[in-house]
């Protein structure tokens, strides 16, 4: 959440983008939104495995997601590009989630990411 906090405050006090009609705002961010941003973020760890293959489909995955989210947010009146457009937005987003997974692997541990149980046991 902390990440996405500065991330979201970051980009629109750059004019990248902005979120409008914020009900309750952290500054230029929404905080529903930022709580989703740690619900996604909890699943994107759950589910990592060593592989690259997993990191990349999860980021990919996910940047996919926000920009489907951002596109019915536009529709919606809720969220609005400033200096940025879609394709500079997904580009963003795989930085953006790349780097949160690199700084939570550096942070938490591999080992800790990589071990105990996980949701992803459950479906196989």
């Amino acid at each position: 959440m902390v990440w996405m906090i500065f991330l979201d405050n970051l980009s629109s006090y750059l004019g990248f983008y902005s979120f409008e009609h914020v009900l309750i705002p952290i500054g230029r961010a929404s905080l529903f939104q930022l709580l989703a941003y740690s619900g996604i973020g909890i699943l994107m760890i759950n589910w990592l495995t060593k592989s690259s293959i997993s990191k990349l489909i999860s980021v990919t995955s996910v940047a996919a997601v926000f920009s489907i989210l951002q596109y019915a947010y536009i529709q919606r009146g809720a969220f609005k590009y400033g200096s940025f457009d879609m394709i500079f937005s997904v580009i963003y987003s795989i930085a953006a989630l790349s780097l949160f997974i690199w700084l939570s692997l550096a942070i938490v541990g591999e080992d800790k990411v990589y071990s105990g149980k996980k949701t992803r046991d459950i479906i196989k």
